[in-house]
Parts: C-alpha cells; structure tokens; sequence
C-alpha cells in the first residue's frame, strides 16, 4: 500500500504504527534534523526506531519540580527517527494532507549529567513545555513558546540561548485524509495543545482512520478535563503547600492513573461519532479502571501474540474463562492460569482488568464500545427482565401508575389582608 504524506512527524507516525515506509509529496519542504515524537507503545509496529520507554512524569511549579510521579497510565515511548523518507510522484492509495498545523521548537543538551533518566516533566499552563530526560546525559526541551523554553533552559542548564539556536517543528493540527479508490475524504482536527498530547491524538487518530475508509473516528476530552482544568489555570495563584494539597486530593479522587493521563494530555476519548463522553454515573458503578472510548490495552497472550492480532471483527466480547456466553459469534476468553479454552495472560494484567466482575466489547481497533459487569452478560433488552432493586422506596416509585391526573400549576395560597381598614382618629 501507497500513503503519501506532507509532513515527516506524520511519515514516522505511519512507520511506526503500520510498518509502512510512506512517501513523501514533492512540494514539502525537507528536514535537515531527526524526527522524535511521542508514541503509545502497545502501538509500536516497527522496530527501527530508537525507542525510549518514560516511566515517570513530573510537574515543574515556578521553576521549581513541584511533584515526580509514576506513569501509572499507557506507557508512553519517546522515538527517536533516524529513517529517511523519498520524495515521489506517484499515485498513492492514501494521501495525507495537513490543513492546518502548530510550530513547536525543540532544543537539545547532551554531555549533561541528570538523575531523571527515563522521565519527561512539563508544566499545567495553557502554553506546556515538555522536558524529556531519554538518558542519563541527554535533555531535550519542546514547547510553542520561545521565552518559556528559554526560561527552562536556563533555571535547568543554566545555559543561554539564541532563537536560531531552536528546531522549529511544523506538527499538524488538522488533516485531510483521501482515498483513491473510492474518492473519499475525512477530515481529522487535533485537539490537544503539549507537543506530547499532539503527538499522541495523531498517533491514535491516524491508527483509526488510514486503514478504515468506511468510518470517521473522533477524539474528545474525557468528564475529568473540566475538573482539572480549573486547577491547571489557577494552581500557580495558590501557595505551594496549599497546591500540593489540591494536587494529591485531586490524584486521589480520579485516580491516579486518570490524573496523569490528564496531566500529560493521553487522556481522550475516541468514537465514530463527532463527540463522546463516557457516563460519568456508569464509570463509577463498573468496577474497571477503563472506559468507553479508550483503548484496550494490547496484552500479551500465552500463545506469543498480543490481542490486537486476533480481533478481526467489530463487537468482540473479552471476559473471563470463568463466564460462558450464549449465541455470541466473537468472543476472548483470559484467564490467569492455564487453559485450553483460554488465552493466559498475567495476574497483574488479569487483575488490572478486574474480569472477574467486568467484561469488555470491542471494535476490531481494540476500542473499548462497552464496559459492563458480568452479571448483566447476555442481557439483549432490559425491559424482558424483572426488576430486582434492593430499595422498596425506589421499587415503589418505579412501579407507581397515575391515573386520571391533570397537571397543573399550584395554587398559591395568599394571607387574607384584604380589604384594608383605614385607621381612623
């Protein structure tokens, strides 16, 4: 297959993902530099590319590194792309155009020495920076504004630097994806604003929508970014102690793993449909730490493959060995121990997943359509079942029939002052 692209953040996004050397279209204009960008490592397909897992994150108030904490969400790597892409004139199956884009710089220190192998930090104002530390000797700095990067750079190397001295980066922000056989067109916009966030909204976007050409996949902001973001414009205005206080109440009260995908901007929602939000009342009654909307994650099966391998079909149910399913075509069974009727995965994962009470429906991306819990598996219509409330109250409400009742307004009853009485002398 053919993919033309106008940008090389988006060829080394499509090796990547797919393994798919694309071309470049002939009006782009050539960077002399490597590619990095950032990258869900369940995604990974290739393996020319230096890759470096992050492991934790940190959070960087006043200059000052405010919090360090584990990434306790999807894994995220950090490639570095050396591959070089070719210039042609072809006809392409796919052809990728960017609409519209937003320039980042990039800086890099090497031969300095740092205690935050592995780790990327950033900050919570609306203008991010994102600070990566790939090894023991090497930081590199990303952000859309000059004086902000500058001001990094110098509180962390005390170095600095000129604006010549930056990488400009051109990172789409809108794209236009065309089909040659069936001359069809979707339109794709990024909605994050870090360069880690970008990179990980076209990543997940262009997972979805290349390969497919019958539907449009969509991204939006999970029910926790209107909660956060109150605390990320206003956290600097807040003494340090007393914003370390909101961080950790608002750490515990998402969940970890949902704050730091937050904080790094990993935290949308995808769907066929233009917007979705998950019910933040069915999120807290499935005992699972993932949603509608997210991505399963891309386990390793006792038979060496990983999951996405063997979902072929749309409304593929994953659940337990332990629960049996009727008149269902696509099912995969996991269990923690050995099973022939199963797929073995680990007690870690096994647990994370909390099959024991909740199961899963996926589309053949691996996104996540239904999360429920196993005592409602197999129930198509829920009108054909009795109702069983463990509250009479509600039972009794739910179950109250009105007859002969005509609304109206209240009748307001007035205190009976009339007629005045005048006094007399």
């Amino acid at each position: 297959m053919n993919i033309e692209v106008d940008n090389e953040i988006l060829a080394s996004v499509i090796d990547a993902q797919f393994g798919i050397k694309s071309q470049l279209s002939s009006n782009i204009e050539k960077a002399n530099f490597k590619q990095t960008i950032f990258f869900p490592q369940d995604n990974l397909k290739s393996n020319t590319f230096n890759s470096v897992p992050l492991d934790t994150y940190g959070i960087i108030n006043k200059s000052k590194l405010f919090t360090r904490e584990p990434i306790t969400g999807e894994q995220i790597s950090y490639l570095i792309n050396d591959n070089g892409y070719n210039v042609k004139d072809n006809n392409p199956d796919i052809k990728i155009e960017t609409t519209d884009y937003k320039i980042f710089y990039r800086f890099e220190i090497n031969e300095i020495q740092h205690k935050y192998c592995s780790s990327i930090f950033t900050n919570l104002k609306f203008k991010k920076i994102n600070i990566v530390f790939p090894n023991s000797s090497t930081i590199h700095f990303f952000s859309e504004n000059i004086s902000l990067l500058k001001k990094y750079i110098k509180k962390i190397a005390n170095k600095k630097i000129q604006e010549s001295d930056l990488i400009k980066i051109k990172v789409p922000t809108s794209l236009s994806i065309y089909y040659s056989k069936n001359n069809n067109t979707k339109e794709i916009t990024i909605k994050n604003k870090s360069y880690l966030g970008i990179c990980f909204e076209i990543v997940n976007l262009l997972s979805l929508n290349t390969l497919d050409t019958k539907n449009t996949y969509n991204s939006s902001n999970n029910n926790n970014y209107y909660i956060n973001i109150l605390f990320f414009n206003f956290y600097n205005f807040f003494p340090k102690f007393i914003s370390l206080f909101i961080f950790k109440f608002l750490l515990r009260f998402n969940k970890s793993y949902i704050f730091s995908n937050q904080v790094l901007e990993i935290n949308n929602n995808f769907n066929k449909q233009n917007n979705f939000f998950s019910n933040i009342i069915d999120d807290n009654q499935y005992p699972s730490y993932l949603s509608k909307g997210t991505f399963f994650p891309n386990l390793k099966l006792s038979n060496k493959k990983h999951i996405y391998e063997i979902l072929k079909d749309d409304d593929t149910y994953i659940l337990s060995n332990k629960y049996k399913i009727k008149n269902i075509k696509n099912f995969i069974f996991l269990s923690d121990g050995s099973d022939k009727n199963s797929y073995q995965i680990g007690k870690s994962s096994y647990d994370y997943l909390n099959l024991d009470k909740c199961y899963y429906i996926t589309d053949n991306h691996g996104l996540i359509t239904t999360v429920d819990i196993v005592d409602n598996i197999g129930i198509i219509n829920h009108e054909d079942i009795d109702s069983k409330y463990s509250d009479n109250k509600q039972s009794s409400i739910d179950n109250f029939y009105a007859t002969g009742y005509e609304p109206s307004l209240p009748k307001l009853k007035l205190p009976k002052i009339w007629p005045f009485k005048s006094k007399t002398q």
